[in-house]
């Protein structure tokens, strides 16, 4: 439909996905998927990621199958599509959010003013985006409200997509961004439409068990719509003032919990290239030996030409790391896999993270990215 490059989630709804006897599911298939159910974001949340197309750098460079690998032994091709779909399925909400509007990629590293007076900005373009995503998803969510007799989606799901092949050019309308967004149900196979009349000739039983499922299904519409609409509120919805940044260094882990290894806090304001100490979480400076461990970044702000729904940016550029710790002994390595998330907070509690790529058997990293917070 005219997209240079398509970015689209996949998202099966419902915390149980899975109905014994229901269009051709047998009860074995049905049992394994409600035990898969319960191992990711399904009974979590009420939804799960099935799919990510044309993902960003930063969840590229997450490989799920990076604490599996053994030396000179390469995982097959099924092992790794397997191992990157339970790394989805088991994602939360934020964390799928904050790579799905992630357009760093789009525009490059940076916009200077000659760049915004040709072409729409990162978080212009995010923020258009978003707010078209929560606004259709709303119209969903409504419609399935409203509907007259319950429904029986097992196992379908919705479909989030929108545009990333470019940056949409300074002479181009905001009703035609919106225009390229696509909140769509998805994988609808095995789901039926059920009208007043065949409703009212089912079995008390049959009734019963579509309210059932129709509940799962809209419950976790519901929190779907909740998270999109929690995200766009913290991360466009501040008029106050964003004062500081706090800048965290992990160690990237595909089967554990991510290792801290040091923080900053970086103040909001015109800072040329700065180096500082890494934190530890008791506050003390962070060394391997006798050398402390730092954090390279710079801050500039950026305002957007006066037809923006946006006042500007700040752009937090992270430049690189030095001396970090090893955290992979236990893996039988003396490196560490560092990643820096960046979390913005205002004066009135709003807070939203972003993150870095992910530099593999690194101890000297040069990520050399900027990441923006918006200021409306």
């Amino acid at each position: 439909e005219g997209c240079k490059a398509l970015r689209l989630l996949d998202i099966k709804v419902g915390q149980q996905t899975a109905a014994p006897g229901w269009q051709g599911k047998s009860r074995m298939r049905a049992y394994k998927q409600s035990i898969l159910d319960g191992f990711t974001n399904s009974v979590e949340e009420g939804f799960r990621l099935e799919g990510f197309s044309t993902p960003p750098a930063a969840l590229a460079s997450m490989d799920p199958m990076l604490d599996l690998s053994i030396p000179g032994l390469v995982g097959t091709p099924w092992q790794k599509r397997r191992a990157l779909r339970l790394m989805l399925q088991r994602m939360s909400a934020q964390e799928m959010l904050r790579h799905f509007f992630d357009l760093r990629d789009t525009s490059g590293q940076g916009q200077h003013a000659t760049k915004l007076a040709a072409s729409w900005g990162t978080s212009e373009t995010m923020e258009v985006t978003h707010h078209e995503v929560v606004a259709r998803l709303a119209h969903l969510a409504l419609a399935c409200r409203l509907t007259l007799v319950p429904q029986k989606w097992v196992g379908s799901s919705i479909a989030l997509a929108f545009d990333v092949g470019a940056l949409p050019p300074r002479s181009e309308s905001e009703a035609s961004v919106r225009s390229r967004v696509r909140v769509k149900l998805l994988d609808w196979g095995r789901s039926e439409l059920n009208t007043l009349d065949s409703h009212m000739e089912l079995s008390d039983a049959q009734q019963r068990d579509r309210a059932l499922y129709w509940g799962y299904y809209v419950e976790g519409l519901d929190r779907l719509l909740w998270s999109v609409m929690r995200a766009y509120h913290h991360r466009f919805g501040s008029d106050c003032a964003w004062r500081e940044v706090i800048a965290t260094v992990y160690d990237y882990d595909s089967i554990t919990l991510n290792d801290f290894i040091g923080c900053v806090v970086i103040p909001l304001q015109k800072t040329e290239e700065t180096t500082v100490e890494l934190l530890g979480s008791s506050g003390t400076p962070v060394s391997v030996g006798r050398c402390a461990s730092t954090l390279t970044y710079a801050v500039d702000y950026q305002t957007y030409p006066w037809r923006s729904r946006l006042h500007g940016v700040w752009s937090v550029r992270l430049i690189r790391a030095t001396n970090l710790p090893p955290c992979d002994y236990m893996k039988g390595k003396a490196t560490s896999d560092p990643f820096v998330v960046l979390q913005a907070r205002s004066e009135d509690g709003r807070r939203f993270r972003q993150q870095t790529n992910v530099l593999t058997a690194c101890l000297d990293p040069e990520w050399q990215e900027t990441l923006e917070v918006p200021v409306i």
